[in-house]
C-alpha cells in the first residue's frame, strides 16, 4: 500500500515494515508531481492520516495476515472535453469518493495524473485519477481502524456480470452523467471497450444526429470483431491491473 501510494502521488514514501515484509523506501518523486494530490477523511479521524506515509504504514500494521488485501485501488477516466476544468476533474473524483467511501468511514487517497504528451493520439487525452481506499472503516476513536474488514466493497462476479455489490464501473459512468448534467452540459460517457469511446457531446442539428449514430453503430461493430483478439484484450486490460483474473476476462467479453 505504502508502495502503491508512493507511485500514485510521484512521492517518496518510507514504508516502516512489518512482520511480513522489511522496510523500506519508496521513490517516485523524480516522475513528477501528479496534477492533484488529496487524501480524503471522515470528519472524526485524526488530521495525522492526511499524511500519506502515516495513513499507508498504519494500514499496513493493522493487518494480519501475510495475503491480506491492504487498499483498494480504482483507476477512473477523467473527461478531457474543453468544456471541462482541472477543477471540474477534482470536484468530480472527490464527490464520488465522499458519496461512496467517506460516508461509510473510509479513507481514500486521490491522485490526478494529467496526460503524459506522448507521441500516440491516445496519449495526449489520458486524463485519470487513482482512487486508493483504505481496506477498513476507521474506528470511532478516529485513530485506528475498526476490527471488522467490510466485504462489501468487492463485486461478486458471475459470467462476465456483476451479480452482487458495487460496479465501479456502471457507477462512476452514472456519476459522471449526473455531474454533466448538474453542470448543464450536454456531454455523455459511453460504456467502454477495446475500440476507445468518446463522450457525447452536444448535438444541435438533425444532420448531426444520423452521424453520431452511424459513428456509434460502427465502434460497436469494431468492438466485437476485435474483441476476438487476445492479444487487444491483455493490452487493453492491462492498461489499469497488472493483476487480474479470469472472472476480470470474462466480465470484459461480455
Amino acid at each position: 500500500a505504502v508502495a502503491k501510494a508512493a507511485y500514485n502521488a510521484r512521492d517518496k514514501l518510507a514504508f516502516e515494515g512489518t512482520d511480513f515484509a522489511e522496510a523500506k523506501i519508496y521513490d517516485w518523486s523524480q516522475k513528477g508531481d501528479p496534477a492533484y494530490h488529496c487524501i480524503l477523511l471522515p470528519e472524526h479521524v485524526n488530521r495525522t492520516f492526511q499524511l500519506s506515509e502515516v495513513l499507508w504504514n498504519a494500514v499496513e500494521k493493522t493487518e494480519g495476515r501475510k495475503n491480506s488485501q491492504v487498499a483498494l485501488e480504482l483507476v477512473v477516466a477523467l473527461p478531457d472535453d474543453a468544456e471541462i476544468s482541472i477543477e471540474d476533474r477534482i470536484a468530480l473524483a472527490e464527490t464520488f469518493v465522499k458519496e461512496h467511501f467517506l460516508k461509510h468511514g473510509f479513507g481514500a487517497q486521490i491522485d490526478i495524473h494529467a496526460p503524459d504528451g506522448g507521441e500516440e493520439e491516445g496519449d495526449n487525452h489520458n486524463w485519470h485519477a487513482h482512487v486508493l481506499v483504505t481496506p477498513r472503516c476507521f474506528a470511532e476513536d478516529g485513530n485506528s481502524f475498526q476490527e471488522r474488514k467490510p466485504r462489501e466493497l468487492m463485486p461478486v462476479i458471475k459470467l462476465g456480470k456483476v451479480i452482487a455489490g458495487p460496479d465501479w464501473g456502471k457507477l462512476w459512468m452514472q456519476h459522471q452523467n449526473l455531474y454533466f448534467e448538474s453542470k448543464g452540459l450536454e456531454l455523455r460517457v459511453d460504456p467502454m471497450g477495446v475500440v476507445a469511446q468518446i463522450h457525447l457531446g452536444p448535438v444541435r442539428m438533425r444532420g448531426r444526429a444520423f452521424s453520431l449514430f452511424e459513428e456509434h453503430s460502427t465502434r460497436e461493430e469494431l468492438n466485437s470483431i476485435d474483441s476476438t483478439d487476445p492479444k487487444l484484450i491483455l493490452e487493453k486490460i492491462t492498461q489499469t491491473k497488472n493483476i487480474f483474473t479470469v472472472e476480470d476476462v470474462d466480465r470484459f467479453l461480455h
